[in-house]
């Protein structure tokens, strides 16, 4: 017989036959159902049994330990809410003119002109992965960063905002945009599901308020956001605007367009350091190049901020002032589209000049196929306009599309061919895990019939675009490695202009980056900003008597964990976690309260669910890898990067993180044991800290002060007596325990 908690949830249909009540949204399901009709929520089992979290075994209804394993049931501490801290750019963009529009027009008049305005603009702005919050009447308000991370949302913002302008450039309407970066909770006001998923906080105020303070036709942006698009765009300091509901000026910035187009990894301020080997191995591949006269392709793979496009852009320097002759291409791949063969068409038109005259452009290329002994030239260059999207006017637009590829890509590699008659030809493909088919066909169609000219393939990806296309696999593989500790305090030296910094706190720089120059860079970059690091004067004793000079050290002005971590730094973090699958990104954050190690029993214990599938995606994609696990039968994990765990940390509500803090804390405790060692003693002790349960956490935290002495292990006793006497709690209870410690 079924239980009275299956009965509440099993029921009939009129017709007969079980169904399964939504306990979300009350609606009836079948039995067979994983997922509600009603509300599309999660269906838990019907049927007696409550299946255990970690061995999967069946027990009655109303067991609270599994009866094979003992594992807690049904108890998770934590329940997502679906909210959550972001650093978003919001963009606000109203349509100018509305108000006299509307009094000279009928009111359904109006809204077709609106409803059209909007209809030609929201597929530019989805295409550069924006994410509209609402509209607005004759505005609208655009999420980028939420509910989908990129690493380049700023950018994405502005760039959106000037493809916006260019839509309505035949349109007699205007729109005035602002943007501006910040911090913003994030998730749905209410229980109805995405639709109501919006922002909340300062951050989108601001973001409204700067829209008012431009003219129609323009975009403004803050300070804020400048600072994270700088050398991308043109942009023109406006006066400090006086914002309703701020009481301090508000520095904001007009953007004229796109900034003039740069080598990748050029111009970039941090010094290059170390990577002799892998420059070795460039200079080997050119040299192959040029002596066999064959085609040889590299790749170079690392994760991103490790220095990919640095050591090309290094390596391209020094091989332009050792082979002048030589001719080098670079084009790059974006995360939002763009055109087809984008990075092949930025590589090759970047040569001719994107904006050249079509005819012209057209009889240069030819000129070069010429050169490369093509029978055909002009009708080869027709090919190529017709592959990058350039209306030539030849017969050739009257082709299938298949037909014109495949000819485009002969037509490519007599170019090469053609070029290389000047000098070795190194074409640059970079960012290829955001590549198009067109130029990953391309990239194949090239490994596949090499050109017999001196030309060099170098491609630039991140680990799982050599995992994920087969293609990449062929290419002579360059993996880059973190920079060592030595490498790291020979950055940070070169970042500060040749002063260096307290050993610890170089040392808590290293960890941090973990070698990760971009990372390193940009903490670094921020310390500065924030005032976080200090110049103190050294006096020097002269023949004229007492002098000061700038320190050759600088020194922490505050705890570095007070210091914000960089919003290019998160951005980059979070995009990776925002790709995961919705259960893996859950035991993501949850394991990052947890800490940078932690284990499978612990998550299954706090999240009440089995854990495994999600930990598996992890470890797959190079979050998380496993480790020798201490307790016969568990799993222990570790997160691939120190910055992980703090982005995911830095993204939960700080009333889930106490939720969070105590169910691994009471998990911990569990498994404390008679033994009760002193390493998880004060792990659980800090926890509960972290929940603001302070009782336990100074039962806890004296016990293992406690334990602690009687080893002999004087330090860690009185660490533990200081975190109870910074809580304020019961200071009597430290009488007779400190003072045998002195």
């Amino acid at each position: 017989m079924r239980g009275r908690a299956d009965d509440a949830r099993l029921r009939v249909f009129p017709g007969g036959g079980r169904t399964v009540k939504c306990q979300g949204c009350g609606a009836e399901n079948l039995p067979t159902a994983r997922f509600c009709g009603g509300c599309g929520g999660g269906l838990a089992a019907a049927g007696p049994a409550n299946a255990c979290p970690r061995c999967r075994a069946p027990n009655p209804p109303g067991c609270k330990f599994c009866n094979q394993c003992g594992t807690r049931l049904g108890t998770a501490a934590y329940e997502d809410e679906g909210k959550e801290r972001r650093i978003v750019t919001v963009l606000f963009a109203d349509v100018s003119g509305f108000t006299s529009l509307a009094e000279r027009l009928d009111p359904e008049e109006v809204e077709e002109r609106i409803r059209a305005c909007w209809a030609r603009l929201t597929p530019v702005i989805e295409k550069h992965g924006g994410y509209v919050d609402k509209y607005i009447g004759d505005a609208v308000m655009v999420l980028f960063g939420a509910p989908t991370a990129h690493e380049d949302d700023p950018e994405r913002a502005v760039r959106c905002a000037i493809a916006l302008h260019h839509a309505l450039r035949d349109d007699r309407l205007r729109l005035r945009i602002g943007v501006h970066t910040g911090e913003a909770i994030v998730g749905s006001v209410s229980d109805r599901g995405e639709k109501d998923y919006t922002a909340m906080g300062d951050t989108v105020n601001i973001a409204s308020r700067l829209h008012t303070h431009t003219l129609p036709g323009r975009t403004v942006i803050s300070a804020a956001t400048q600072r994270l698009v700088d050398g991308k765009f043109a942009v023109r300091a406006l006066d400090p605007l006086h914002v309703k509901g701020k009481t301090d000026p508000i520095a904001a910035f007009d953007v004229a367009g796109p900034a003039p187009r740069i080598n990748p990894g050029a111009g970039v301020g941090t010094p290059f350091v170390g990577r002799a080997t892998e420059l070795a191995r460039l200079d080997s591949a050119l040299e192959k190049a040029r002596t066999s006269q064959v085609l040889t392709a590299i790749g170079i793979c690392g994760s991103p901020g490790v220095g990919k496009a640095r050591l090309v852009a290094e390596w391209q320097a020094r091989a332009e002032k050792s082979r002048p002759d030589a001719v080098f291409l670079s084009g790059e791949a974006v995360p939002y589209g763009g055109e087809p063969c984008r990075a092949v068409r930025a590589a090759i038109l970047g040569r001719y000049g994107v904006d050249a005259e079509p005819g012209a452009l057209m009889q240069a290329i030819a000129d070069d196929l010429a050169a490369g002994g093509d029978r055909s030239p002009e009708l080869s260059s027709g090919f190529i306009g017709r592959l990058f999207g350039i209306d030539t006017g030849t017969r050739v637009r009257h082709l299938d599309p298949r037909d014109v590829r495949a000819a485009a890509f002969a037509a490519l590699r007599n170019l090469l061919i053609g070029l290389s008659k000047r000098g070795p030809v190194v074409l640059v493909l970079s960012e290829l895990q955001w590549a198009d088919s067109g130029t990953m066909d391309f990239v194949e169609n090239l490994l596949k019939s090499p050109p017999a000219a001196p030309v060099v393939l170098v491609v630039i990806a991140r680990p799982e675009a050599f995992r994920e296309r087969p293609s990449l696999g062929e290419l002579d593989r360059v993996d880059l490695l973190p920079h060592s500790p030595e490498e790291t305090s020979l950055l940070i030296r070169a970042i500060l202009g040749g002063r260096g910094v307290p050993t610890e706190l170089e040392e808590l720089l290293h960890h941090r980056s973990e070698g990760n120059a971009f990372y390193l860079e940009e903490m670094i970059r921020n310390l500065v900003e924030d005032g976080a690091l200090a110049e103190d004067q050294d006096v020097e004793i002269d023949g004229e008597g007492l002098s000061l000079s700038p320190a050759r050290t600088l020194r922490l002005a505050r705890p570095l964990e007070e210091v914000r971590l960089p919003h290019t730094v998160q951005g980059v973090v979070t995009a990776r976690i925002d790709a995961l699958p919705e259960d893996a990104r859950k035991v993501l954050k949850a394991a990052a309260v947890a800490g940078r190690t932690f284990s499978r029993s612990i998550l299954e214990r706090v999240l009440g669910r089995g854990v495994d599938e999600a930990l598996q995606e992890l470890v797959r994609r190079e979050l998380i890898h496993e480790r020798q696990a201490a307790t016969a039968g568990d799993r222990e994990f570790a997160f691939a990067h120190a910055l992980i765990p703090e982005v995911a940390y830095r993204e939960i509500l700080k009333r889930n993180r106490k939720a969070l803090h105590r169910g691994i804390a009471e998990a911990l405790e569990e498994k404390l044991g008679s033994r009760r060692p002193l390493d998880r003693l004060a792990a659980a002790a800090n926890h509960y800290e972290q929940a603001e349960v302070r009782d336990r956490a100074v039962a806890l935290f004296l016990e293992a002060a406690d334990r602690a002495r009687q080893i002999y292990a004087n330090q860690e006793a009185l660490s533990c007596y200081a975190r109870v006497l910074a809580m304020e709690e019961r200071p009597e209870a430290l009488r007779g325990r400190a003072d045998v410690l002195i």
